[in-house]
């Protein structure tokens, strides 16, 4: 497989000159059209969603980052994973697999079924249940939007940090497309191929195709021999646009994804006195990058979405129709020690439909409305073979505990809101949301005692079969969103907001009868946009969170259990800048202070080492403790520079990306140290040619540091991220 994408790579190159119809290499790609245009000032106006309608960044009065094809190719950024490097606020962690984004200090840690996340991920306007699938490739992606604070009012999906608004290219009448092609260190091929043209007078489509094989590790896996980090991601997509008449727009699309990787699987432990696994020999591995636990991640998606758009006589209509079904298979070894104590497996299954109706305002409506209706129905739950399994002489009273439930969300809401002018300077929002949600859960508990076998072996019948009490919550109430903007000057405003965030309760996963209650969050934010003379544009944003009865988790006996905190205080701004000194040159940069600490928190899990392996459990008091992934401070900056030539066009990037240090327990034992990244970026294009050539490198300063990092009753564990990467990149466009 690797040596046939080695000859792609090379028929890439030396078939790129003969496309007689090719495009100019300077010519702006399909994906940067709808996410930017120019504006006045000289810098790029960037158009956003962020209210259900498009707008100029400058003029939405709520704290956006957007992140157009092009930004996002400058700095090699592949995924949402990679968001932290160019969103001030936001860290996102992978643990086995699974995104998650903290924005602001929230966050959520549990790739568990029933446990939505609390920043949540919308592709095309379609919510991502998942924390697996939320990991979206960039591909054919036109822009990603991350919205920060509660998102109670007009998305789907209640979530109380904020949310990611990932928008794909849509189909286009003109023939066009691009194919592009990645060699990089550890014998890493990637590439995505789009392709976009007419069917009939009112029918486009497109197609893309993305690939990634990372076929060598940093590593090594001491159990296994094999190296660490590898893995292997497909994706498809198709959209396909209808417009029968000047005013209906109809647009379907479906995609595939295939993920098989040991990214955020690779174990090993934290160097810190006493940490063992639980054969409490094994320590911490001489190499950062070794494995010291077995695991695998395996998932298959795939989705269809309806959107219908149609302009009616005073207002426009739309429909959303959606259906998401994922499979994932994952092995998660916990004793953290070559030898085979104790192991998790769980295989859930995703399915989810969701519907949501819109009514909104004419564009050039004096007051700009919107409203509708949104429903969803999810179901979600065990395929045979999930449980916590121990084994060995060492534990006479090993077993293996399956947990079959299935959990089933039902919601309902109505939402509106509407932007009213007070006099020609001064607007005001309000906007509320009322939403029913109604979680289920039953299924069964099923003991095998031990079974000295391997994890993957087929499971002999149940020694003991216990039906799980079939239970029922619904959890009902209304949020908001008030906003004051006003315009001091041309081109600048500011603006004062108040919301309500919600997330519902839910049962816990792997304990029967236990429930964790709704979390809410009070946020006030106010802020400034606007474009300083010609060449200047600064965001500002201040923002203070009254966070209540906070869902967390925490792993005890091999199971994650959720409970709910009891008060959090966040506070803090952020800083967005770009700056054009010339035609040729830009410096986008972006700053986040923050501070995240838990007003009261007397029933905490707090961990310490075990002097036999493992980790010590017991509760405490984190109250006054920072929360988890929540720098105080961090930055990035981000040079572009072109430099045109008689032998084409030379283009040099950059990131620099800094983050102070956080914990990722709330006992605060441990943490990320203080973090600078580097990546860069040069790329030569020509307009006589359809070929564009780039080199590129990632962590060019070889620091060492995780992706992710937990407490697990098997020890204090990391999965690292990758040093030091570097590689080449051919891109051919066509028309």
């Amino acid at each position: 497989m690797l040596s046939f994408r080695l000859s792609l790579l090379a028929s890439v190159a030396l078939l790129a000159p003969s496309i007689a119809s090719a495009q100019s290499a300077n010519a702006v790609d399909a994906s940067d059209a709808g996410g930017a245009r120019p504006s006045s000032s000289g810098l790029e106006e960037i158009v956003v969603t962020a209210r259900k309608r498009a707008e100029s960044l400058q003029d939405v009065p709520i704290a956006v980052t957007s992140v157009d094809a092009e930004a996002l190719r400058a700095a090699s950024i592949r995924t949402t994973e990679e968001l932290t490097l160019t969103v001030p606020g936001m860290t996102v962690t992978n643990q086995s697999g699974a995104s998650q984004p903290f924005i602001r200090g929230i966050g959520t840690i549990s790739g568990n079924p029933g446990f939505e996340a609390a920043i949540a991920t919308y592709v095309d306007g379609v919510y991502m249940p998942s924390n697996y699938a939320s990991k979206v490739p960039f591909a054919d992606v036109e822009r990603v939007e991350v919205l920060k604070g509660p998102q109670g009012t007009l998305f789907g999906r209640n979530s109380v940090g904020g949310l990611i608004n990932i928008t794909t290219r849509t189909p286009e009448y003109k023939f066009s497309g691009q194919a592009r092609v990645a060699y990089s260190r550890f014998k890493t091929l990637e590439g995505d191929l789009y392709v976009t043209g007419p069917i009939s007078q009112n029918i486009a489509a497109s197609l893309s195709y993305s690939f990634f094989d990372r076929n060598d590790g940093p590593g090594t896996n001491v159990i296994t021999g094999d190296p660490t980090y590898t893995g292997s991601d497909r994706t498809f997509r198709g959209k396909v646009l209808i417009e029968p008449d000047d005013l209906t727009r109809l647009t379907f699309s479906a995609d595939y994804r295939d993920l098989d990787t040991l990214d955020g699987i690779d174990y090993n432990l934290f160097d810190i006195p006493g940490n063992r696994g639980l054969d409490g020999a094994t320590g911490p591995l001489p190499d950062y990058y070794d494995g010291i636990a077995v695991g695998v991640l395996r998932t298959k998606a795939w989705g269809l979405m309806a959107k219908l758009e149609r302009e009616l006589g005073s207002f426009d209509f739309m429909s959303l129709t959606s259906y998401r079904h994922e499979k994932d298979y994952h092995e998660r070894d916990l004793d953290l020690s070559p030898q085979l104590i104790a192991a998790f497996s769980w295989q859930p299954v995703y399915r989810t439909f969701s519907q949501e109706f819109q009514i909104s305002s004419k564009a050039d409506s004096s007051i700009k409305w919107v409203s509708g209706l949104y429903f969803l129905k999810d179901k979600t739950g065990y395929r045979p073979g999930a449980g916590f399994r121990i084994w060995t002489p060492g534990f006479p009273n090993g077993r293996n505990t399956e947990y079959a439930n299935v959990f089933r969300t039902t919601s309902i809401a109505a939402f509106a809101e509407a932007t009213v002018p007070l006099d020609a300077k001064t607007n005001l929002t309000v906007g509320g949301r009322y939403t029913i949600d109604t979680r289920k859960i039953g299924g069964e508990t099923l003991f095998y005692g031990n079974l000295g076998q391997p994890i993957d072996a087929p499971l002999p019948e149940p020694s003991l079969v216990v039906n799980n009490p079939s239970q029922k919550r619904t959890f009902k109430t209304p949020t908001w969103r008030v906003i004051v903007d006003r315009e001091i000057m041309p081109g600048n405003m500011v603006y004062a907001s108040y919301s309500r965030g919600f997330k519902a309760g839910n049962f816990a996963d792997n304990a029967v009868g236990q429930v964790y209650e709704p979390e809410k969050i009070d946020a006030f934010e106010i802020g400034y946009k606007g474009e300083i003379g010609s060449l200047l544009r600064a965001n500002l944003s201040s923002f203070y969170y009254k966070y209540k009865n906070q869902q967390v988790t925490f792993f005890t006996n091999g199971a994650q259990i959720a409970s709910n905190a009891a008060s959090s205080t966040i506070y803090g701004g952020e800083l967005e800048i770009d700056v054009a000194p010339s035609a040729n040159f830009r410096i986008h940069s972006g700053f986040a202070y923050l501070n995240a600490k838990f007003d009261e928190y007397l029933g905490a899990t707090c961990v310490t080492p075990r002097a036999t392996g493992g980790l010590i459990q017991f509760p405490c008091d984190a109250s006054g403790n920072r929360m988890t992934r929540a720098p105080k401070f961090t930055a990035t900056i981000q040079p572009k520079l072109d430099i045109p030539t008689s032998s084409g066009s030379f283009e040099l990037s950059a990131t620099y990306f800094h983050s102070s240090s956080y914990f990722s327990d709330v006992g605060n034992l441990l943490g990320q140290k203080t973090l600078d990244l580097v990546s860069a970026r040069a790329q030569w294009a020509s307009e006589a040619s359809p070929i564009t050539l780039s080199i590129f490198g990632s962590n060019l300063t070889n620091q060492k540091y995780w992706n992710f990092a937990n407490p697990s009753f098997g020890g204090y564990y990391y999965s690292a991220a990758m040093p030091r990467t570097y590689g080449i990149e051919v891109k051919v466009l066509f028309n």
